[in-house]
């Protein structure tokens, strides 16, 4: 393989980086509209660089990848897919943000072909509620009760928990992720 050709397969994830780059050099601290609670300690980005890393993990037989980058400034950026049967279901793109009002976590979901599910200026926005040694509670800012829950109980080993409150129950799904090589397939 040619160094040109190397250079031209990695063009995709490149301009997904520098996207999620600029945009976290554009979120303007303190004018977050959100009005989800704060109640965890002042947090900064870096307290959470036990995140960093590409985690893999699987579910019903589907290949799950999450990637976070190292904390930079006031943001960490992140990217997931989903691959089932062999091609890519979908994909989100993540950021977490320090602000005037502490940590926020935000993501979209796209298609395979880049098609965004929510509207173009909308994201799933949550806030950091809670924050351990190797945990973070995130909390759905929003109508509905809705927690993402990030753990590690070692350096190679990072679960997220989903938790959802359905017809009056607490619903909960886990994924168990793996610390990956940072190349590797």
């Amino acid at each position: 393989m040619s160094i040109s050709t190397n250079v031209r397969s990695m063009a995709p994830m490149l301009v997904v980086a520098l996207l999620v780059l600029a945009f976290c050099a554009s979120v303007p601290g303190g004018d977050d509209k959100a009005t989800g609670t704060q109640d965890a300690p002042r947090v900064k980005v870096a307290d959470l660089a036990w995140m960093q890393g590409r985690w893999v993990g699987e579910s019903d037989g589907d290949r799950l990848e999450e990637v976070w980058s190292a904390p930079s400034g006031d943001c960490m950026m992140g990217m997931f897919r989903w691959i089932k049967g062999g091609k890519v279901w979908m994909y989100e793109l993540l950021t977490i943000v320090e602000d005037a009002d502490g940590i926020t976590f935000r993501f979209k979901h796209f298609d395979r072909k880049l098609v965004g599910w929510e509207e173009k200026d909308e994201s799933l926005t949550f806030r950091l509620v809670s924050r351990g040694d190797r945990e973070a509670v995130f909390r759905f800012v929003g109508d509905k009760p809705w927690d993402y829950i990030y753990r590690s109980t070692n350096s190679d080993s990072l679960e997220v928990v989903f938790q959802q409150e359905k017809d009056g129950k607490k619903a909960t799904e886990t994924i168990r992720f793996k610390r990956a090589a940072a190349g590797g397939s």
